[in-house]
């Protein structure tokens, strides 16, 4: 489950994963990640998925008021600061030049997993920095009429899901062109049928981003896999990676506007399938 953002993000990187393992498949692409079975917040669901939560999810609460407006313009200079990063330019330049020239014609999904809630009151506004950047790749991938889809019953191609999303957080996302799904959708929709997916994963429950990355999205970008496994398997999981012909590179370091001591994309990476690339 995804659970606060604020309080995951700060507390994963530093947390133990040495009963986890990766192992791959003949397919070319992600390898999956196999971790212990007995996760208190999972169980089966209907395609043999450990996606049906064990707990009962904790909503944020909402910012005594934040409106949307405010919200809006917490969002802009938000994204403002973003898209004026060394980070940002680099992630455009990977997709314009490189992913979007095999597969962005494509791409009719964009999911994210684990923002938590990016109206939260958070001197650093992670979470919300981290919505400006799944927003970015969206309108670099999907064309504006896609986005909208889900206003005309359309199939929904930008969404989200986290049970920490409070009534603000939807209706900001709404005013974005994300649909929030309820546990455990969001999972169903990748790779559901032979369309390119994307999946933006900050920070995750190690649960979370083993469901991810077992059904093989196209496009990963969050989390680096290697930051919840023992140093020795890091060349394993790398030569597995290359093996499946993956391209992967890090992201530079996110210049923070407000507290510049606190890289909000730390080892965050990216990784896609490249036909070009030799196995």
């Amino acid at each position: 489950m995804s659970g606060s953002g604020r309080s995951r993000k700060r507390g994963l990187q530093q947390s133990s994963s040495g009963n986890k393992r990766y192992q791959g498949t003949d397919s070319p692409q992600l390898p999956h990640a196999v971790f212990p079975q007995n996760n208190s917040g999972y169980g089966s669901d209907q395609d043999g998925a450990r996606t049906e939560l064990g707990r009962d999810p904790t909503p944020a609460q909402i910012p005594v008021g934040a409106t949307l407006q405010t919200t809006l313009r917490r969002y802009r200079q938000c994204e403002t600061g973003w898209k004026h990063s060394k980070a940002y330019k680099e992630l455009k330049n990977i997709f314009v030049s490189r992913i979007l020239k095999q597969n962005g014609a494509s791409t009719t999904k964009c999911i994210c997993f684990g923002l938590g809630s990016p109206t939260e009151r958070d001197p650093d506004n992670a979470c919300m920095y981290q919505l400006a950047a799944f927003k970015s790749v969206i309108d670099l991938v999907l064309p504006a009429r896609q986005q909208q889809q889900q206003q005309q019953r359309q199939p929904r191609a930008a969404l989200a899901q986290d049970p920490c999303f409070t009534t603000l957080d939807r209706e900001l996302l709404s005013h974005l062109h994300i649909s929030v799904v309820n546990h455990p959708a969001a999972f169903h929709h990748i790779n559901a049928t032979a369309a390119t997916t994307f999946v933006f994963c900050p920070y995750v429950d190690p649960d979370v981003l083993h469901e991810v990355v077992s059904r093989s999205p196209t496009i990963y970008l969050g989390w680096h896999p290697w930051q919840i496994e023992p140093c020795d398997q890091v060349k394993v999981l790398m030569a597995e990676l290359r093996r499946k012909r993956q391209e992967f590179l890090r992201l530079p370091a996110f210049e923070p506007i407000i507290n510049p001591r606190r890289n909000i994309f730390d080892e965050m990476s990216i990784f896609w399938t490249s036909s070009s690339s030799s196995p």
